[in-house]
């Protein structure tokens, strides 16, 4: 399952340690994972355009997990009610997520084999 992760950033100085965490938490349990903490901060970039760009992150998931600390964060709550609206499931809780099913696992699998293959960058592929 494609999970994006949803939480406090702005305000928080560990908010990458935070979503780091869930991440690697996420994947242990076999799901690929899109995560906003990746994003660089750049001069000239606003905060409604980081997250325009969550958005879409997020729009390519069959899922979100939310952090402990999302309500407070209107960024976070936003993501919640448009994955609401457009029918994503909603996990508060690790232990709420289930394992990938073996389709899942297999997939992962796949891709960490092909980024590991010495041909990989000079062969075009499709991205999901």
């Amino acid at each position: 399952m494609r999970i994006y992760i949803a939480g406090k950033i702005t305000g928080d100085k560990n908010y990458k340690r935070n979503f780091l965490k869930a991440e690697r938490r996420l994947k242990k349990k076999g799901h690929s994972v899109m995560n906003p903490a990746w994003l660089v901060e750049y001069q000239g970039f606003t905060y409604s355009d980081y997250m325009d760009i969550s958005d879409c992150m997020r729009r390519k998931c069959d899922a979100i997990f939310l952090l402990d600390n999302w309500m407070n964060s209107n960024g976070a709550q936003c993501e919640r009610l448009k994955g609401i609206n457009e029918e994503q499931t909603l996990y508060y809780n690790i232990d709420e997520v289930p394992v990938a099913d073996s389709l899942d696992a297999f997939r992962q699998q796949v891709k960490k084999e092909w980024a590991e293959c010495e041909f990989a960058p000079f062969l075009q592929r499709e991205e999901e």
